[in-house]
């Protein structure tokens, strides 16, 4: 694990970007969302998908993403509307919808985006925190392909089905929750087969549903932990139906039809935003919000520890790695410097 200098790191993904076909500006904003993911901490949605995931440069080369993409508007009306992607790159065009629901929230109160045949887009806190910025509430969600049994059984119901939100909260950063419906994600996993590690209890499932610390089992007719693992996966579970149900209005149909790794798969993506004065003073909610936020710091805690609000350390992540670079492991920056030699630019060169 080396670290990395950011506007370097960034600047070699707007590149590779470009170099795939992508448009200047759609390169240096995909390039900005993606590399957000590594100074924010959320390490296995950043980079390092880049030369790998079969949604970014792989699916640029083959033909699954479209590097100029044509979306389509298939419904629209004050606060909503129904698009397709137009399989172009996921990031870009999370962003354009988020925008656009914004954009709605600003004209109506209310804005709500639905993406169909959407593309894996990185971590959704970043899309959430577009709309908080902007002091409003938010909600992304989208569903994946089954990989967590339902509880009692033993074949893929759910996916990990990602799900965020985000509201300002006075001075301090917003209070953003981006977690999947899963104990992990999928690529916390995928990471530890590649190294040949064993993970944690409470992340896999055998054939048989029971817990496991060999990760291969999610190859080998296994599957993902649900969130509240085996005493409240039943709510983990409900959850990720819950997104399910709601990426279903995309038009996409549900995560269940969808197989990763095997050809073509996609999303169903959903972006909401409320604007707050819809329903109460803006002030005020911010006012107690942030009573609630000092309320918190200000609650005993374990030495060395401080309570935080989610979302704080990610803000505290982007100052740190801004400054100090952005660790990468060995392997894959491997992965990168292919990638660079492949697409004819360079990967920058460590800090340390």
């Amino acid at each position: 694990m080396r670290h990395y200098p950011s506007k370097g790191v960034q600047a070699f993904i707007a590149d590779v970007l470009r170099r795939l076909g992508m448009s200047p500006e759609d390169a240096s904003l995909g390039a900005t969302i993606l590399h957000d993911a590594d100074l924010a901490g959320v390490d296995t949605h950043g980079i390092v998908n880049l030369a790998t995931h079969m949604h970014y440069a792989v699916g640029l080369r083959n033909g699954e993403v479209e590097p100029r993409p044509t979306v389509t508007t298939l419904r629209d009306s004050p606060v909503a509307a129904a698009w397709d992607s137009g399989r172009g790159f996921g990031p870009v065009i999370a962003h354009r919808a988020m925008a656009e629901a914004i954009a709605k929230a600003e004209r109506t109160g209310v804005g709500m985006i639905t993406v169909r045949d959407g593309r894996h887009f990185g971590a959704n806190g970043y899309f959430v925190e577009m709309a908080a910025e902007m002091g409003m509430v938010a909600m992304v969600l989208a569903n994946t392909p089954a990989a967590a049994f339902p509880p009692g059984g033993r074949a893929g119901a759910v996916g990990t089905n990602p799900f965020a939100f985000a509201a300002p909260v006075g001075a301090g950063p917003p209070l953003v929750l981006d977690i999947a419906l899963t104990a992990v994600s999928g690529s916390k996993v995928l990471r530890a087969i590649a190294r040949g590690e064993q993970v944690p209890e409470g992340w896999v499932v055998d054939a048989e549903g029971e817990p496991s610390t060999d990760p291969t089992w999610i190859r080998h007719g296994g599957a993902l932990e649900l969130l509240g693992g085996h005493v409240a996966g039943h709510k983990g579970y409900a959850l990720a139906l819950m997104v399910d149900a709601i990426s279903i209005l995309a038009g996409s149909g549900s995560g269940l039809w969808q197989r990763a790794g095997t050809g073509h798969w996609s999303q169903g993506q959903w972006f909401a935003a409320w604007r707050i004065d819809l329903f109460m003073d803006e002030a005020e909610f911010l006012k107690e919000m942030q009573r609630v936020a000092e309320h918190l710091h200000g609650l005993p805690a374990k030495p060395g520890v401080s309570v935080l609000l989610p979302g704080e350390r990610r803000a505290a992540c982007r100052l740190e790695r801004a400054t100090h670079g952005v660790p990468i492991a060995d392997e894959d920056a491997a992965n990168l410097q292919q990638l660079a030699a492949d697409t004819g630019t360079s990967f920058p060169d460590p800090v340390d």
